[in-house]
């Protein structure tokens, strides 16, 4: 077993995100829910047979489709 100890900084989150960007990396996104109906997501999540992730959205969040 290998074991890491890893503390996330800005220049690390940085690196990470150039790397999903260079990889062209995408997340599938089933549905988006204001965060004051985090309940509905909930609801969303528990009837199953999602196709990709449900994203909540806080302020005025860029839609991510």
């Amino acid at each position: 077993m290998t074991l890491y100890n890893f503390v996330a900084g800005t220049h690390e989150l940085e690196r990470l995100n150039e790397a999903a960007e260079a990889a062209k990396l995408r997340v599938p996104v089933a549905a988006e829910y204001p965060l004051a109906d985090a309940a509905g997501a909930h609801r969303r999540l528990e009837a199953g047979h999602l196709l990709g992730k449900i994203a909540l959205m806080a302020r005025d969040a860029v839609s991510l489709r």
